[in-house]
């Protein structure tokens, strides 16, 4: 199975909103959503269709950035109001070094319904024996592994963890500090997770997508256009290309530099013969000229990412 981490920001659960039927029929997709912004109708919208469409996916109760940093009372509160008794939806629960389980259960008598969990081990927990009381009560389906190692240094983390429940969470896009930065390697190895997950004691794996997990909520014109866009090479490896614009001087004709970058896009999309859904849109807005703006160009970028992972799988 494919656990798609994303951020709970407009353009991301977007995403997830076009994509629910592919995720219905298929079974294999299990998305993680990280609530970054107040809970807004974009939020309880996506998850009406998730739940319409009988889609398994996991809700961060604790989320590390954003806006709702801190606020686990309020998604809760708007669990029970608004996503209510679906039991394919999972509770996230983040896990740091510094992790308060006390309060964390506190805070979880106030769930109205009994909910399956997915646990996100960010880092090492060195209280073992507080992590293995928050265990005793719950059923956890899930446990996300950002270290793959973790179960494996650790006695007393296999015998706590369910083996059987492992999930191994990478981000293998590759940050840089400009969008202009890119094109020093426009072709970069992105993951081959999905050939290996299994010989490694995994049930699924996941990542941040082409986006990566650094998070900023920062928005302004850049001055480079830059659309991630992965691929599977004839070797089984998935590599990402960025595909750059080249009049990035100033920010004075976003939708020019983004023809720019789409125009570069377009060829390699045609020579591989890549007919996702987010490439039919992109070839779609060459041939009209239409600009849709930076956030549908990541939403059409995750899209595509997902939908290549679903071909990988089945």
């Amino acid at each position: 199975m494919y656990f798609p981490y994303l951020r709970g920001k407009q353009y991301e659960l977007i995403s997830l909103r076009e994509l629910s039927e592919q995720m219905s029929e298929t079974g294999i997709i299990h998305p993680i959503i990280e609530p970054v912004k107040e809970t807004t109708s974009t939020l309880r919208i996506t998850c009406e269709q998730l739940v319409d469409a009988e889609v398994s996916f996991t809700l961060i109760l604790n989320p590390s950035v954003g806006d709702l940093k801190g606020s686990l009372g309020e998604i809760i509160h708007f669990i029970n109001e608004e996503v209510g008794d679906y039991e394919q939806l999972h509770l996230g629960v983040l896990i740091h070094s510094n992790t308060d389980f006390v309060s964390l259960n506190q805070s979880l008598t106030e769930l109205e319904y009994n909910y399956p969990f997915t646990i996100v081990h960010l880092s090492q927990y060195p209280d073992t024996d507080s992590l293995s009381d928050f265990y005793n009560d719950k059923t956890v389906h899930f446990n996300l592994f950002r270290d793959p190692n973790l179960v494996r240094r650790y006695r007393r983390y296999r015998s706590i963890i369910n083996q059987n429940t492992k999930v191994i969470l990478s981000d293998p896009f590759n940050s840089k500090p400009t969008n202009a930065d890119y094109a020093k390697d426009p072709d970069e190895f992105f993951t081959d997770e999905h050939n290996f997950y299994h010989e490694d004691g995994f049930i699924g794996f996941s990542d941040y997508l082409t986006i990566g997990e650094d998070f900023s909520d920062s928005g302004f014109a850049p001055y480079a256009v830059t659309i991630h866009l992965t691929y599977l090479r004839d070797d089984d490896q998935i590599w990402i290309r960025h595909f750059v614009s080249d009049s990035n001087e100033d920010y004075s004709d976003v939708p020019g530099t983004y023809k720019e970058a789409l125009d570069k896009l377009i060829p390699f999309i045609n020579e591989h013969n890549l007919r996702s859904s987010a490439c039919n849109e992109f070839r779609r807005q060459h041939e009209t000229g239409h600009y849709p703006g930076l956030g549908s160009v990541k939403k059409l970028s995750i899209i595509h990412h997902i939908e290549l992972i679903i071909g990988v799988l089945n």
